[in-house]
């Protein structure tokens, strides 16, 4: 019975996860294509977005999320690598900052905005301002000197006595090491997410990362082609329907199979005692 009952949570977690899962895979294969119709090569991007997984491994942001944010700011950037370092710095400073998600994104669209324009508008520091106060506190310290304010870096950017590129730098540098005694904002964000509805998020992105790596195992193409056939077969009805369910099936069963084999069967045994404890 409690065999049973723990097989039965890791196929439901399996099958709530795999929306999430086939949506990470698609944004993992798809973001080195639109770098490369950006002119970007293939080996940046693919460098970028797993950077960007890793990073991301213990913080509720989504990667699909972080990587529609670097594609942003890539033509203004003009290097992919980097516009990955400013807005995973930049992703770690909100969350630190704590507020509201709401306030987070709209900070996040005028941050783009401020290196799109070159200096920052009013309306456009005061949002980024109140989503993280404590955090722009330091970075305004940390360009200018221990009794600066972000009223002062944001009069240096709209003068031009510092550039929207010694901004991007500055939070690059803080997200690493921290400013005069705090910690870096990577493990600020850490501190600041660190709760119940995050832990939650986290276990539950893990089973999502878990069925990924069965999808990936299996191929995006082995996938993508069988369902593509079983539409047009189900599209002629009669005897080709059954034709069609057996190659679901069939997928079915090797993804299955890519779960027991692919190293995802151990990530969800570490998890399925929290899961039979939660049901």
């Amino acid at each position: 019975g409690i065999v049973s009952a723990v097989t039965g949570k890791a196929f439901t977690a399996i099958s709530r996860s795999l929306d999430s899962a086939i949506s990470r895979v698609d944004t993992m294969n798809n973001f080195p294509k639109v770098m490369a119709g950006m002119g970007y090569g293939a080996d940046a991007a693919t460098s970028s977005i797993d950077k960007m997984s890793d990073h991301l491994t213990g913080l509720p942001t989504r990667l699909d999320a972080m990587t529609s944010s670097v594609q942003k700011i890539v033509p203004t950037v003009k290097d992919v690598g980097k516009a990955t370092d400013i807005m995973l710095a930049f992703n770690d400073a909100l969350l630190a900052g704590g507020a509201s998600t709401q306030v987070q994104e709209a900070a996040l669209e005028q941050f783009c905005q401020v290196l799109a324009k070159g200096k920052p508008e009013m309306e456009d520091w005061r949002s980024i301002v109140t989503a993280m106060p404590g955090q722009m506190d330091q970075v305004a310290k940390s360009m200018l000197g221990p009794t600066a304010s972000t009223n002062d870096l944001y009069n240096a950017l709209k003068t031009g006595k510092v550039s929207v590129e010694d901004l991007e730098d500055a939070f690059i540098s803080l997200d690493k090491n921290g400013y005069a005694g705090f910690d870096s904002f990577a493990q600020q964000a850490k501190t600041g997410t660190a709760g119940i509805a995050t832990s939650m998020s986290n276990l539950q992105n893990s089973v999502t990362k878990a069925t990924a790596a069965c999808i990936q195992a299996i191929g995006v193409e082995n996938i993508t082609a069988p369902v593509q056939a079983a539409t047009k077969l189900i599209k002629t009805a009669g005897d080709d329907v059954a034709g069609a369910i057996q190659t679901a099936r069939e997928w079915v069963g090797r993804f299955m199979d890519a779960c027991q084999e692919n190293g995802a069967a151990q990530a969800l045994s570490d998890i399925l005692g929290t899961l039979v404890d939660a049901g």
